[in-house]
C-alpha cells in the first residue's frame, strides 16, 4: 500500500515539474519588464518625443492595443503638435484587422483621431501619406462595412509603399498581400 502511494506522489511530482513549471515560468515573464522588438519609425515631430513614439509603434505590432493607444495619447500630451501621435491612437483603434471591426464607439473615436492628425498638419509628405491612409480606413466608417475600409486602406498603403519602396514600415504592412 505504502508503495502504491510513492509511486502516486513520484507521479504527481513529476506532473507538477514538467506541466506546471512552465506555466509558472510565463507568469514570471508576464510580470517582467516588457520585452518589445526594436522598432524606428521616423517622425517629424519633436526630438523628445521620438523614443516614445518608437515604443508606442512596438507596442501596436505586438498587438497591444490598449497599451499602445494609451502610449500614443501619451505622446501628444508630450508634444500636442504632433499629428503623427493621432495617427497612432487611430491605428490602435482600428485593433487587429483580422478579428472583425471595432465598435462604433471606436470608429468614432479613431476617425477624429484622423481629424486631429489633418488639422495639425503633418510636417512630411511621408507623414501626410500615412496619415491618408488612415483617412482612407475611417473615412465614412459609419456607412461602410469592415471589409470595405480594410481594403480602402490596404490600397492607400500599397501607394505609400510603391512612393517610399525603403520605407520599412511601409513594407510590413504590403507584405500580407
Amino acid at each position: 500500500m505504502k508503495r502504491n502511494q510513492a509511486n502516486t506522489l513520484v507521479q504527481c511530482m513529476t506532473f507538477l515539474v514538467f506541466f506546471c513549471a512552465p506555466v509558472v515560468g510565463a507568469q514570471e515573464k508576464a510580470s517582467s519588464p516588457e520585452k518589445l522588438g526594436k522598432v524606428h519609425f521616423p517622425v517629424s515631430c519633436s526630438a523628445e518625443v521620438q523614443a516614445q513614439f518608437d515604443r508606442a509603434v512596438a507596442m501596436l505590432y505586438s498587438f497591444w492595443y490598449p497599451q499602445s493607444l494609451n502610449a500614443f495619447t501619451e505622446v501628444t500630451k508630450t508634444d500636442s503638435s504632433c499629428a503623427m501621435g493621432y495617427w497612432g491612437i487611430a491605428m490602435s483603434l482600428r485593433g487587429n484587422p483580422l478579428v472583425g471591426s471595432p465598435d462604433v464607439s471606436a470608429l468614432k473615436r479613431g476617425w477624429e483621431a484622423v481629424e486631429k492628425a489633418k488639422v495639425l498638419g503633418a510636417q512630411t509628405q511621408r507623414e501626410r501619406d500615412y496619415i491618408a491612409a488612415m483617412e482612407a480606413y475611417y473615412q465614412n466608417w459609419d456607412q461602410r462595412d469592415h471589409r470595405t475600409r480594410v481594403l480602402a486602406y490596404e490600397e492607400a498603403m500599397e501607394k505609400v509603399y510603391l512612393r517610399y519602396p525603403d520605407d520599412q514600415e511601409a513594407q510590413s504592412s504590403t507584405l500580407s498581400r
